[in-house]
């Protein structure tokens, strides 16, 4: 599975600037990484499922972003994701609001 094609798929059509581990010099911006990846499921000696969480970090300026994240939601859901978590920061050193929101997807492995 092509995970990082597969979330920009996703977020492409929310027309906001998105990048993999960074930060888009453009705000109101998005960014977006991958961790726990991890078998779920195995038969026979075999993994047959395998999983992993998407992290997509929200940043705003005045910490309007609602919509934003609803629209996240709605897209993750309807691609598979299962919505984990959502949490708030605010960084001092940039002055940006930033939201975190976390999913988990689960997928059969390619090679079962």
């Amino acid at each position: 599975m092509d995970k990082l094609q597969l979330v920009v798929d996703i977020l492409t059509p929310l027309e906001l600037p998105a990048v993999y581990h960074g930060r888009h010099r453009d705000i109101p911006s998005l960014s977006f990484h991958f961790f726990g990846e991890q078998p779920s499921y195995y038969g026979d000696g075999r993994i047959l499922r395998e999983g992993f969480n998407c992290q997509i970090d929200v940043f705003t300026r005045g910490g309007k972003c609602h919509v934003v994240v609803q629209k996240i939601r709605k897209a993750m859901e309807d691609a598979g994701f299962l919505y984990v978590r959502t949490d708030d920061n605010f960084e001092r050193d940039t002055g940006l609001y930033h939201k975190t929101i976390i999913f988990y997807l689960e997928y059969d492995t390619e090679e079962a």
